[in-house]
Parts: structure tokens; C-alpha cells; sequence
């Protein structure tokens, strides 16, 4: 409970002393400290097309309210200031394309999803048929590569 205290208030903005910074940071999340983050982003999750929004066919932005991979940009923007390692990975779900993170090479959040699956129950259940390639971050610059395997 004390570690979704001090998320939210991260998710706030509200600045945590060193010593609940330190309680949070961790080589390997825990799934409840994920599922508390991803039932935040679910409640506060509007879905609007990118054409809906600005117009346009593609566009990204860190958001709560956008689509798929606005959705996973904002997760990853919260995960990076845990220092906790994630992946943007394009994947085929349910006959479209479609962006979930790969947290920690463990976990998957998706937007489409209220869980946070274990890597190996996605696979195991076929949630996501292929993948196309993931984003990573080379150099501070945000770099696809294609063909990887989730």
C-alpha cells in the first residue's frame, strides 16, 4: 500500500524525498507496484484516434488520452523515472496492429488489457500473434528495430 502511495504521488508530479525514491526504485518492479500504475492509467485512459485529436494519421505523444502508443509513451515516461527498463514493442493482437511496453523483459502493460500479463502467460495465450519490432532507447534517441522477438 506504501509503495501505491508514493506512485500516485510520483504520478502527481509531487516531488518524493530520497529515502521514499529509494523505497520505489528497485532492479526488478513488482507486479503490484505495475498493476497500481496500470490501474491509474486505465481509470484516466480517454481512447481518441490520432485523426480525431490533431488531424493526422500517425502522431505520439506521452498521453492519457490518445491510443495505443500514446498510451504506452506515458507508462514508459512514469517508468523511466524509477529507472526501471521498458520497451515500446509493435505487436499483431486480435487482426491489427498494435504498441504494448515490455517492461523489464517480464511484464507486459497494454492499454486494450486491465492485468499486467507475465511475458510467459502473453505468450502462452496467444495474446499477441507477432511482433513486428520495438523502439529503443540508442544514444538518446528513440531507435526502431525490426524483427525481434517478444
Amino acid at each position: 500500500m506504501r509503495q501505491q502511495m508514493l506512485l500516485l504521488m510520483l504520478l502527481f508530479g509531487l516531488v518524493l524525498p530520497p529515502a521514499a525514491a529509494a523505497e520505489l526504485l528497485t532492479t526488478s518492479p513488482s507486479r503490484q507496484l505495475l498493476q497500481a500504475l496500470q490501474n491509474f492509467a486505465q481509470k484516466h485512459h480517454q481512447y481518441r484516434s490520432d485523426q480525431q485529436q490533431y488531424r493526422q494519421a500517425d502522431y505520439w505523444q506521452a498521453s492519457l488520452e490518445g491510443d495505443c502508443e500514446d498510451y504506452a509513451l506515458w507508462l514508459q515516461q512514469k517508468l523511466l523515472l524509477l529507472a526501471v527498463p521498458s520497451e515500446l514493442v509493435w505487436v499483431w493482437r486480435q487482426g491489427q496492429s498494435h504498441m504494448v511496453l515490455l517492461v523489464a523483459d517480464q511484464y507486459v502493460m497494454d492499454n486494450l488489457q486491465p492485468q499486467v500479463l507475465l511475458l510467459s502467460d502473453a505468450k502462452a495465450q496467444h495474446q499477441y500473434q507477432r511482433v513486428f519490432g520495438k523502439w529503443q532507447l540508442q544514444q538518446g534517441q528513440q531507435v526502431f528495430v525490426a524483427q525481434s522477438e517478444l
